[in-house]
């Protein structure tokens, strides 16, 4: 069916266009979400600030004690570091002396003794001054038994450094080999 309007055009009812959004409650819908998100977020705030005047008044709590400890350390680092120093490279040492003096009293030659010993502790490791004598003893010479001596000293500690010199004794009497040597391991401070 076909309805023409066939009044005037003043009295014609006018038809407007009508809009597939609705704009009114998509205004009223954005206004909820931001007063959601704007109260979400005042409520993070309130608590954030109370947390934090919690820890800032327990922090004013604390001051004097941080101060006291902080003029400790300070004590500890400037005026005790010749004790700090001592404790460090003698007492706290990771490389022990005794292991070092047990590879020697292990390995030392048979007709060998030490005539010196001296043990030097400093700037965490450590320095040992050995002198002896050994004497010939079977197919090996004083010199070859000092060598298989410091090399398996050496072998048991491989980070060390071995110095050595050899000379004949004087003593007409003894027939054997003088030897001075020094161990040093770690690292030392002259």
């Amino acid at each position: 069916m076909i309805t023409i309007n066939l009044l005037p055009e003043e009295y014609r009812e006018v038809k407007r266009p009508t809009s597939s959004l609705p704009y009114f409650s998509l205004a009223i819908l954005a206004g909820a979400l931001f007063l959601l998100l704007t109260l979400f977020f005042y409520a993070d705030y309130l608590k954030a600030r109370r947390a934090y005047n919690s820890v800032y008044a327990e922090w004013v709590q604390f001051g004097p004690q941080m101060r006291q400890l902080k003029e400790l350390e300070k004590m500890v680092e400037v005026d005790m570091k010749a004790e700090k120093d001592f404790l460090v490279t003698t007492v706290l040492n990771t490389d022990p002396v005794t292991r070092v003096l047990q590879a020697v009293s292990d390995h030392l030659p048979p007709h060998g003794w030490l005539t010196e010993l001296k043990i030097e502790r400093a700037g965490g490791g450590g320095k040992l001054n050995m002198q002896g004598i050994v004497l010939s003893a079977g197919a090996k010479t004083g010199i070859e038994q000092i060598e298989s001596f410091f090399q398996e000293v050496k072998t048991k500690f491989p980070k060390t450094d071995v110095t050595l010199t050899t000379s004949k004794v004087k003593d007409p009497k003894t027939a054997g080999t003088s030897f001075s040597a020094t161990i040093t391991w770690g690292e030392i401070k002259s």
